[in-house]
């Protein structure tokens, strides 16, 4: 592209306050009111499923621990590190206790999650971004089947996404008014999303980087801050793992068999298990060669990936090019849910999400698109370090273990800003005239657009 076709800077807020009724204000007002009403529809239309009224899977061993959490028993389960990272189940346990043990009760806290998150990408968006690519980053983030589906089942992405977009959110406040207590409590932020989910921890180099690009005195202070704030929720983790099993798990220990279906032989195959005899057998196999503790388990399994890895370095490449590309993939992968089973029961889940051949909506569309974006974006990629780094650890992370919907969504937000400052970008682009750029984007989206339409048969094993 030519030069005089580099993004403007004048897009970015900082320190502004604005009138209760002007438009930023209402655009923010738009982005929640469409976030809810959609929810809530969502979930009347799909409340009578069976799949809805009862967890299944990963789901019920959620379910279950919070229910223990919520009688009191914090050290539960008792002997044993904990298998799942603890603090969803923690999260679940805090509204059994207020509400009872109501899952009515959870889908609409996370529903009310999944709003507030809608409404953290558009604050955020708008700081960096401008007020119109935040209106549409807020609602493409409003609108996402795949966010909607996973903010009404008992899994961990709505807290997931709240979270990382809470952290992301006051680092860029930070960024524009370095108040010390804003960078610890993003630290501590991001040490509860890791105790959630533990792979976002890889986001933590790309703040330290974000930190030191910042060049502002007292720099050791900063990551001192934030490294304490990111370690004290897992150091209470693994203290507790250590008092009641002896054992010194650092979160939880299913890393290791998820490592290992991931990078095996036969990922495609395992990825595809369900609880059962195949599971049960696939589970039970360091027990058989003496392996008893849940520590130990997880080392038996990341030895015998990275095993198979030394012994066959091709196919493993293969295989990390196979997913880091099944990632764009334009439909949804299921791994223990279904993600279009509920367009059985929901009118508005059969628009919002669906499949035409090898095309997927919404994903088909937002990630060539939000790709797009970060292709344009790349003039202004020390200001927006942080966005970046944040999709390329999630994206490492995922790719690292297996790829699937549920692993893919806590991208989602972010990619929506890419999205909707592509589509801003391209229609700068035209109003100048400036149409070899406009060709240049077109050139650029063609092959993601390609990518993202390759077969993939994890990808078709789901229901229409």
């Amino acid at each position: 592209m030519r030069e005089d076709s580099q993004i403007p800077n004048n897009s970015v807020v900082k320190n502004r306050t604005l009138p209760i009724c002007s438009w930023p204000v209402l655009s923010a007002a738009i982005v929640v009111l469409v976030a809810l009403s959609i929810r809530l529809i969502y979930y009347w239309q799909v409340r009578g499923s069976p799949l809805f009224r009862f967890p299944q899977i990963d789901a019920k061993a959620y379910d279950l621990l919070a229910q223990e959490f919520a009688k009191g028993n914090l050290l539960s389960p008792h002997g044993q590190p904990y298998w799942q990272p603890p603090f969803y189940p923690l999260f679940l346990a805090v509204i059994y206790a207020i509400f009872g043990h109501s899952l009515v009760a959870v889908r609409i806290v996370q529903f009310a999650l999944g709003a507030l998150s809608c409404l953290l990408i558009y604050l955020t968006a708008f700081r960096r971004f401008g007020q119109r690519a935040a209106l549409l980053a807020g609602l493409f983030c409003a609108t996402n089947a795949s966010l909607i589906y996973y903010e009404g089942e008992l899994l961990t992405p709505s807290l997931t996404i709240f979270l990382n977009l809470m952290v992301i959110w006051l680092l860029t406040l930070y960024e524009d008014d370095p108040r010390p207590w804003r960078l610890g409590l993003a630290g501590v932020l991001l040490g509860l999303s890791g105790i959630t989910r533990p792979d976002v921890l890889l986001f933590s180099p790309a703040v330290l980087v974000w930190l030191i690009l910042q060049r502002r005195p007292g720099l050791m202070l900063a990551v001192a801050l934030f490294a304490v704030g990111v370690a004290f929720p897992i150091a209470v983790v693994t203290t507790r793992n250590y008092i009641v099993s002896r054992e010194p798990v650092l979160i939880s220990w299913n890393g290791g068999i998820n490592f290992y279906i991931g990078n095996s032989k036969y990922s495609d195959r395992m990825q595809m298990l369900r609880p059962g005899p195949d599971w049960n057998w696939l589970e039970a196999m360091p027990v058989r060669e003496g392996y008893i503790a849940g520590s130990a388990r997880s080392a038996y399994f990341y030895r015998k990936a990275f095993s198979e890895i030394r012994s066959n370095p091709i196919l493993f490449a293969k295989l990390f090019v196979k997913k880091a590309i099944v990632f764009w993939n334009a439909r949804e992968i299921r791994r223990n849910h279904d993600d279009y089973y509920n367009r059985r029961v929901s009118l508005l889940y059969r628009i919002l999400l669906w499949k035409n051949g090898r095309f997927g909506f919404p994903f088909g569309i937002l990630g060539p698109l939000s790709l797009l974006g970060m292709v344009l974006y790349l003039r202004r990629k020390r200001e927006l370090v942080l966005f970046y780094g944040y999709v390329f650890s999630q994206y490492v992370a995922v790719i690292l273990f297996f790829v699937c919907s549920r692993y893919r969504a806590p991208t989602i937000p972010i990619l929506c800003i890419f999205a909707a400052g592509a589509v801003f970008e391209v229609a700068r682009l035209l109003r100048q005239r400036d149409f070899y750029s406009v060709i240049s984007s077109i050139l650029i989206l063609i092959p993601l657009v390609y990518i993202s339409l390759i077969d993939n048969p994890l990808a078709s094993k789901t229901s229409a």
